[in-house]
């Protein structure tokens, strides 16, 4: 019995006390406790490794814009060469127009002179004369000869000059025309030339735009995690924060369960002494005052008896108790406190229950029924009119029976004394 009011403070301690802080022992929550400090370590830890990724993502876009600006600068000065080459482009498509005009004059001069040069061979075939000495032999007199000479010698000078002018104006002319295409041509592959210039810088603008661009998403994804690790740690400080409240306000619910408890614990034991004492005192000037176990009539007396059977047979023997008749399943139950000391199924009395009521006073019921509560224990505190149990049948079966004894232990003997219950019940 005392264990039964010890757990059923227990029970109700635990259940007011569950209310508070959700029932956490200060042990539990300390687990805890450390369990989220390695949580935040570790998002810190992540948290410096984002930082650190970010700060190289800047510097990578940092070199990468100071790439782009290089680029900028060699494209706009590509630009401005491209605009120098397509100047002397210009010039040079102004200068094909005075060339072509130049080229025509010559022509028209070498044609002029091929002409002139032409009607000096048909003349000088029209009138046979295959040279020189020809026309020196035909001269009439010495004046004649002395100016046909002089006249020879005119055209000879002015035919060699023409042709050497022919050939000058010819040779003028491939130069002239051999320089402006090699002009023509360096024109044409130093356009080509900042062009595929011009193009490999768009190539490279685009590149570094697109790393850029990408490590734009890339910060932005780091700064998200980021962001989200930093309220994971936010969360974890909040909690943690509660649970070292809570890990006080469970150690002084502990504190207060445990000096509760205590008390308690000195409450029963003070009450178990008490009741002791007060069975000690109590159950011997009960005599003659207690009630009766069960409703019934003594069938038989504690003492000598002698049973005359159908046969004819006697049996002589000596009760330790009394046999009281009562209906059928008749319920049983203490005429005092006690506390239950054994409890037996026993062949020939069934189930028998012996109480102790202190001052080596006991009580004994025999001839139970076998089914026993299950709820009664060894070494339980019982109180005044607790039902321990129902009669079993008599011998013939017609009623019900119970051996009813109170026993005395001396104190230097091993074998009771064996009182006589009449002289116990009222």
């Amino acid at each position: 019995m005392i264990k039964q009011i010890l757990l059923v403070f227990i029970l109700t301690t635990l259940f007011i006390s569950s209310i508070k802080s959700e029932q956490k022992s200060s042990v539990k929550i300390s687990k805890e406790i450390n369990f989220e400090k390695q949580k935040e370590k570790k998002i810190r830890s992540e948290i410096e490794q984002l930082k650190k990724q970010i700060k190289e993502n800047d510097s990578f876009v940092k070199s990468k814009k100071n790439k782009l600006k290089e680029i900028d600068k060699q494209m706009k000065l590509a630009e401005k060469l491209l605009e120098k080459v397509k100047e002397r482009e210009i010039v040079l498509g102004n200068s094909i127009s005075s060339t072509e005009s130049y080229i025509l004059d010559k022509k028209i001069i070498m044609d002029k002179l091929r002409n002139e040069y032409k009607e000096m061979i048909i003349h000088l075939y029209k009138n046979h004369n295959d040279g020189q000495l020809d026309i020196l032999l035909n001269s009439n007199d010495w004046n004649e000869l002395a100016y046909k000479a002089k006249y020879l010698e005119i055209i000879s000078i002015k035919e060699k000059e023409m042709k050497d002018n022919l050939n000058s104006q010819i040779s003028d002319l491939n130069d002239e025309i051999i320089a402006f295409v090699d002009k023509l041509d360096q024109v044409k592959i130093e356009k080509s030339s900042k062009k595929q210039d011009m193009e490999q810088l768009n190539t490279n603008r685009k590149k570094q735009n697109q790393e850029i661009g990408k490590s734009f998403k890339q910060k932005d994804e780091l700064n998200k995690k980021q962001f989200k690790k930093e309220s994971d740690l936010k969360a974890i400080k909040e909690l943690l924060e509660k649970l070292y409240i809570d890990k006080d306000i469970a150690k002084q619910r502990e504190d207060e369960i445990r000096k509760k408890r205590e008390e308690e614990a000195r409450k029963i034991k003070e009450e178990e002494e008490r009741k002791r004492k007060i069975l000690n005192q109590k159950f011997a000037n009960n005599k003659g005052k207690l009630p009766w176990p069960v409703d019934g009539k003594i069938k038989e007396r504690k003492g000598q008896y002698k049973n005359r059977h159908s046969d004819g047979s006697v049996v002589k023997g000596y009760n330790k108790w009394v046999k009281i008749e009562t209906s059928k399943n008749q319920p049983v139950s203490l005429p005092f406190d006690g506390v239950i000391s054994s409890i037996e199924i026993m062949d020939l009395y069934r189930g028998v229950i012996i109480v102790d009521h202190g001052d080596r006073y006991y009580s004994v019921y025999a001839n139970l029924n076998e089914n026993l509560d299950k709820k009664l224990a060894i070494g339980e505190y019982y109180s005044k009119d607790t039902l321990i149990g129902v009669v079993g049948e008599s011998e013939d079966g017609k009623s019900g029976e119970l051996n009813f004894g109170i026993w005395k232990f001396p104190e230097d003997a091993a074998n009771p004394q064996y009182l006589n219950p009449e002289e116990w019940i009222k």
